[in-house]
């Protein structure tokens, strides 16, 4: 073995421990020698600038203390004060009327009723709070939506509509022929339903006034003007149409919605929904109208909703007037529509593409579903 390698080794082993020792104690002897020199130093100018900060601090923790005082005596002498109620959070409704530069509500505006000789907005007939089956109206001026029932429930114009996209397309075409003259002519829907011709003449840009009283109904209606796109051209008047203004009452129709009609209250009929009926020459406080088409489709009702419109017609330009006819050749009140169509000048007609005029005096014999009287 190198005896000179093995003396490096050892020498680096102790030397580091001796070196660090060494160090130590040197440090140790200058602070003892010099200490308080350093000490007396360092006191001289540092102590002044403790001693100050230690006095600021005594005199923030005394202000303290004495404003402590303070309120707890301020507090005993005062009464407790009633906190303020927390406003209630708004509903949904509430909260977009609040916010400013939103728009209205979309289904504000569109429904009405006439009730106790007044005309007053009906949103409850708006709303979005029901799920309706939803299916699209084919029309000529374009499809647009249309709220039907369960087919189960309404197995003729809801069915229709879901597995066609239309009802009676003959009367949608019919009306089309007389709208389309004068984008001004106003289209009064009496016996809206849910909204098949009403909604395809706004769909051509018309203004619509579709009157219907059943509310499964109206709300549909509703809910295919908004979706539509049809607010402030379209209005829906939650009313029945008759000659006098009165309360009644459904007669519904077993799985058939489209044939509820309106009738006298009676005794039989005290426990069922029932709604106000207004005249047709009421939609004149309400509407500023000068020309207009009209489609009856009452279930038998049209007669008296006829009686109510005397005013109307004298008023308006009517150039058009379609009416479900097959079960009015056996009213015997018949007569005074065709009496009421002479005096106004309008002749009837079939309808369809190769329509032809009917004979007047043969009015029990149409054989026709719906007639149209076309002003000459």
């Amino acid at each position: 073995m190198d005896l000179n390698k093995m003396f490096q080794e050892k020498f680096r082993f102790y030397a580091r421990p001796v070196l660090a020792f060494t160090t130590a104690a040197a440090v140790l002897l200058l602070l003892y020698v010099k200490g308080p020199r350093l000490n007396n130093n360092y006191w001289k100018t540092q102590g002044p600038c403790i001693t100050s900060l230690n006095t600021k601090m005594d005199n923030i923790q005394h202000s303290v203390g004495e404003l402590s005082v303070d309120i707890k005596s301020h507090q005993n002498k005062v009464p407790a004060r009633v906190p303020s109620p927390v406003p209630a959070k708004p509903t949904p409704r509430q909260a977009v009327q609040a916010l400013p530069f939103k728009k209205k509500i979309p289904w504000q505006g569109i429904a009405y009723k006439r009730t106790n000789g007044s005309w007053v907005a009906d949103d409850s007939m708006c709303t979005e709070d029901e799920v309706f089956d939803q299916a699209t109206l084919k029309t000529p001026a374009g499809n647009t939506p249309i709220f039907i029932h369960d087919v189960v429930k309404d197995h003729s114009v809801s069915k229709y509509l879901k597995t066609v996209g239309n009802w009676e397309p003959d009367v949608m075409y019919t009306a089309f022929e007389a709208l389309k003259d004068n984008k001004d002519h106003v289209f009064v829907d009496v016996g809206g339903n849910i909204g098949t011709f009403s909604l395809a003449a706004a769909k051509l840009g018309h203004r619509v006034i579709s009157v219907e009283p059943y509310a499964m109904n109206t709300k549909r209606l509703c809910r295919g003007v908004v979706k539509g796109g049809f607010a402030g051209q379209m209005f829906v008047i939650h009313n029945a149409m008759s000659e006098l203004r009165e309360t009644l009452s459904f007669k519904l129709h077993p799985n058939d919605i489209a044939m509820t009609r309106v009738e006298k209250v009676t005794n039989s009929t005290s426990n069922t929904d029932t709604v106000t009926s207004i005249q047709m020459n009421d939609l004149l406080e309400l509407f500023d109208m000068k020309s207009a088409v009209i489609k009856l489709d009452c279930e038998d009702h049209e007669v008296e909703v006829m009686k109510g419109a005397e005013i109307f017609f004298q008023k308006v330009d009517v150039r058009m007037v379609l009416i479900e006819w097959d079960k009015l050749i056996v009213n015997q009140g018949t007569l005074y529509i065709i009496e009421m169509m002479k005096r106004f000048n309008f002749k009837p007609y079939n309808l369809g593409k190769n329509a032809k005029a009917l004979d007047m005096s043969e009015y029990t014999r149409w054989k026709n579903r719906n007639v149209v009287f076309k002003k000459v």
